[in-house]
């Protein structure tokens, strides 16, 4: 019988070193798990933190988007019109390159004939004021 003593007492000791493993692991897990659920409720904050701050940033990108395609509409409109005005005031600039220059040949060739007549007259003047000093 007291081998069976021993035995018995033997796997007492083997139960209670077992229960004691398992309570030492039961512990370490639920400590382990513990930390991971908070690692993952952090994890879980940056990632939504994260995610506000990518919709802010693309809110942001959308808005600046339509204000530059807005602008660039804008400009594009005010161009339109601003090549118009320059057409007009390069056909009108033309014009009045080709009156003034119409213009001055007229008086030019008004100055030619004013100097030709000027002279017809000098030649008159000093064969009459020759004859008035015959006289």
């Amino acid at each position: 019988m007291e081998l069976l003593e021993r035995r018995f007492a033997t796997g007492e000791a083997e139960t209670r070193k077992l229960r004691n493993s398992i309570k030492t692991a039961r512990n370490a897990l639920s400590e382990s798990n513990s930390k991971l659920k908070q690692d993952n409720r952090k994890l879980g904050e940056k990632l939504a933190t994260c995610e506000a701050e990518v919709r802010k940033s693309r809110d942001t990108m959308e808005a600046w988007k339509n204000a530059w395609t807005e602008s660039i509409s804008r400009l594009d409109h005010k161009n339109g019109h601003l090549k118009e005005k320059l057409a007009t005031c390069e056909v009108e600039l033309r014009k009045s390159r080709d009156s003034m220059e119409a213009g001055k040949n007229s008086l030019t060739e008004s100055i030619s004939r004013l100097e030709h007549e000027n002279g017809e007259l000098k030649e008159k003047l000093a064969s009459c004021e020759a004859e008035l000093r015959e006289l």
